[in-house]
């Protein structure tokens, strides 16, 4: 895709861009080498660009939450997609090569402190940061 030749019209890849990979990577199987798509899309970025990544996980689910999140991830496998929730460890890997913007991986709901604590469980249920592409 990045050869494409529309793209290359429209992303001035000599410039920093931003890449935005939020709710995609939970979508994409292990078989499928998500690491590796993230990588090849950041090493494509010139010094500069920024990463930011957002995807479901289950690190910090309470039983009830995890409980009701496995129906969920049913409800998809019956409807012909797979979701893919992934740790901690894994996510902050992604981001091999950017040096990670404040406040780092951290819960989204963490990202907009000043909108108070949430109470809703899904809080819990993604991770998300954004990374400056280093060079």
């Amino acid at each position: 895709m990045l050869a494409h030749p529309e793209v290359a019209r429209l992303i001035d890849f000599s410039e920093p861009v931003g890449l935005l990979l939020a709710g995609l990577l939970l979508f994409i199987d292990d078989e499928d080498d998500p690491a590796g798509l993230v990588a090849t899309y950041r090493s494509a970025c010139p010094a500069g660009s920024y990463l930011a990544i957002s995807t479901m996980s289950q690190d910090e689910a309470d039983p009830v939450t995890r409980e009701k999140l496995t129906g969920l991830l049913r409800l998809y496998e019956d409807a012909g997609e797979r979701v893919t929730p992934r740790g901690r460890e894994t996510i902050e890997s992604w981001f091999a090569g950017t040096s990670l913007v404040e406040p780092g991986l951290t819960l989204l709901d963490e990202w907009r402190p000043d909108r108070g604590p949430s109470t809703s469980p899904a809080r819990l249920l993604g991770y998300g940061a954004v990374g400056r592409v280093e060079g």
